[in-house]
């Protein structure tokens, strides 16, 4: 029979160091039971939490009024724009209709109001010396 070598006790020897190691970095030694955890701290929780709730509100609000500010900022802008193109617009139309209405009415009103220059009498006389003769009638 073979015979087997003393080794074990030196390998013993290394496990219970390590277990001894183990325990001691746990922070407990050998034989005493580990410390249940403490309560948490309930006050500094909650003030935490009511301090959070708070950063939150006040986050929301200035949120809320720059919106509002923009908002209203933005509608300024788009007004003035909307002003310009309608005078822009309004500009264009008026010239079209004005010419339109001068190429069409305005010979028919010029001459009407030509014919009435040129007939100064009531009489049926349209020489361009009527004038002329109610002036010498005149004295």
């Amino acid at each position: 029979m073979p015979t087997i070598p003393a080794t074990p006790s030196t390998a013993w020897g290394a496990c219970t160091k390590i277990v001894e190691a183990a325990t001691k970095s746990c922070g407990s030694s050998l034989g005493t039971a580990p410390q249940p955890p403490s309560d948490p701290n309930w006050d500094a929780l909650a003030n935490s939490f009511a301090s959070l709730s708070a950063a939150l509100a006040w986050g929301s609000i200035g949120l809320g009024v720059l919106a509002i500010v923009v908002g209203f900022a933005w509608a300024k802008i788009v007004a003035a724009d909307a002003k310009n193109e309608a005078r822009t617009e309004a500009a264009k139309c008026a010239k079209l209709y004005i010419d339109e209405w001068l190429q069409e009415m305005a010979p028919g009103i010029v001459r009407t109001h030509v014919e009435y220059l040129r007939s100064t009498t009531i009489s049926g006389d349209k020489s361009d010396n009527a004038a002329d003769a109610i002036g010498n009638a005149a004295g």
